[in-house]
């Protein structure tokens, strides 16, 4: 099927494209530097070196780079590395391109009480590190994760 049957000017006819990306490798990803466990210990971690690269790449003209995809608006969580996976992305676009960003704790996971998964209040920090992130959706206090029994 060629793509011209969904993009006839003229028509009705109105297709979305949505691009879900992961966040980029976080604190808590990498291993810690004297034993091979994952740092999930650490609360609310930001992104590694490495994850604000990862970021940087999403609108990358080097594969898997999406520089063709021209969102209208980026949905997010207000986890740290997830909110820098987002601004990162959109501001290393090489056409200059922005978007709004909505920020919601609708749109994190909600799996487990890992102070990883758990985020900061909203704060002043969030306003200078993140000016351009709508926050009208995220409720003020910090949030945790809904506890899930573990299997041993």
């Amino acid at each position: 099927m060629e793509c011209a049957q969904f993009f006839q000017v003229g028509h009705e006819h109105v297709i979305k494209r949505v691009l879900f990306c992961r966040h980029g490798e976080g604190a808590h990803n990498s291993c810690h530097p004297e034993s091979s466990k994952r740092n999930s210990h650490l609360f609310d971690p930001g992104l590694t070196q490495q994850g604000k690269a990862e970021a940087r790449a999403i609108f990358g003209v080097q594969p898997p780079g999406r520089p063709d995809f021209i969102p209208d608006i980026a949905f997010v969580s207000p986890l740290m590395r997830t909110l820098e996976t987002a601004t990162e992305a959109m501001a290393t676009r090489s056409d200059q391109h922005k978007c709004a960003i909505l920020a919601s704790d609708q749109f994190r996971e909600h799996n487990n009480c890992n102070p990883c998964n758990q985020r900061h209040s909203i704060g002043i920090q969030h306003h200078e590190q993140f000016p351009d992130v709508e926050r009208r959706l995220m409720s003020r206090g910090q949030r945790q994760g809904v506890s899930m029994p573990m299997s041993i």
